[in-house]
């Protein structure tokens, strides 16, 4: 190359030096490509900005799925002081023929890893073999600013017909203790206002799950259901759970009882309660979508219940995602170089 003053350098390093980056960059991105199928277990987390008393944040899985959720209750009720994990599972199972052996949306093919793609909102998506064919799922999970709803939007799309399908929506907690929590039922059973709380036994904090009952499209609610851990889990994997408009409760594990905070409300407990919600697929859809929420309960109060639910489709993120990683790692690795200069 020509130096100042014209004078001409012959430096074979600064002409290797493109080659070299070219070929790192390329590597990179196709390692990232090749490790595509399995960054469905990445996670991003999210949280309704609230600092102190009522901070709500959800560590979100492919699928809208999540193992980590953390409250902070107003005060500090048994001595509770900041967050406080209160999900053990929260999972999004399909069946396919409604007959059992459902599988975690987050354990199906995941074409796109959960990203960000807006404020406090993330996207992942994926596909599964349905009974006439591939079923693409994206799934937009989002909490917002001051909320203590966690809202999950599901939709489902293929070329055929669905053919049987359910969706259920799955719910493990452990507030505070593991074994000592009430299921309480709230609201009227298939109305707008109905979810499902789960509260400590004697302290003030809870969580509970509804979904869009009544705004889901290509899909009919059919009913809920609710055990102690881990019967209902093994059902809906295995032989099939059973659910019904004013529930199906395993009263032999979960008994009735009154909880005097909701007074008149259907109660069971204490035990480590699971439950679920669950809709089936308009067979001869080809696109369905349907509204699920998680609202932490920082006072013991029931959180509201979603009103609202997009049904446009959303696109997957996923050939951003990868894109912007081997950006972010061609970066890298040049600032590694300089910084070794």
């Amino acid at each position: 190359m020509t130096g100042k003053g014209g004078l001409t350098i012959h430096c074979p390093e600064a002409r290797r030096a493109p080659t070299r980056a070219l070929r790192w960059f390329v590597l990179i991105l196709a390692l990232v490509l090749v490790l595509s199928p399995s960054i469905g277990a990445w996670a991003v987390m999210i949280d309704n900005g609230i600092a102190g008393d009522g901070r709500w944040q959800v560590d979100v899985l492919a699928g809208g799925e999540t193992v980590v959720g953390n409250l902070d209750p107003v005060g500090s009720p048994g001595g509770i002081v900041g967050l406080t994990s209160i999900i053990f599972d929260y999972f999004h199972y399909v069946d396919v023929g409604a007959d059992g052996g459902g599988v975690r949306l987050g354990e199906t093919t995941v074409t796109s890893a959960p990203a960000l793609t807006g404020p406090n909102q993330v996207t992942s998506a994926g596909s599964f073999a349905g009974a006439n064919g591939t079923i693409e799922w994206t799934a937009v999970s989002s909490i917002a600013s001051g909320s203590t709803l966690y809202l999950t939007t599901l939709t489902f799309s293929s070329t055929a017909p669905f053919g049987t399908l359910r969706v259920i929506q799955y719910l493990d907690e452990d507030v505070v203790g593991v074994s000592d929590d009430h299921l309480i039922v709230i609201g009227t059973a298939g109305a707008a206002d109905f979810q499902l709380l789960t509260i400590d036994d004697d302290l003030p904090i809870g969580v509970a799950h509804a979904a869009g009952y009544l705004t889901a499209v290509s899909m009919t609610y059919i009913g809920w259901s609710a055990d102690q851990f881990a019967d209902l889990r093994s059902a809906i994997t295995g032989s099939g759970a059973t659910y019904s408009i004013a529930g199906v409760v395993d009263t032999g594990d979960l008994t009735p009882i009154s909880d005097a905070r909701f007074p008149g409300a259907p109660a069971f407990g204490p035990e480590d309660i699971t439950s679920a919600i669950a809709f089936d697929v308009d067979p001869d859809a080809t696109f369905a979508s349907v509204l699920f929420s998680l609202g932490g309960s920082p006072t013991g109060a029931p959180p509201p219940p979603p009103v609202t639910i997009p049904t446009e489709r959303v696109p997957a993120p996923g050939t951003l995602v990868l894109l912007g990683l081997g950006v972010a790692s061609f970066t890298a690795w040049r600032g590694m170089r300089t910084a070794r200069r």
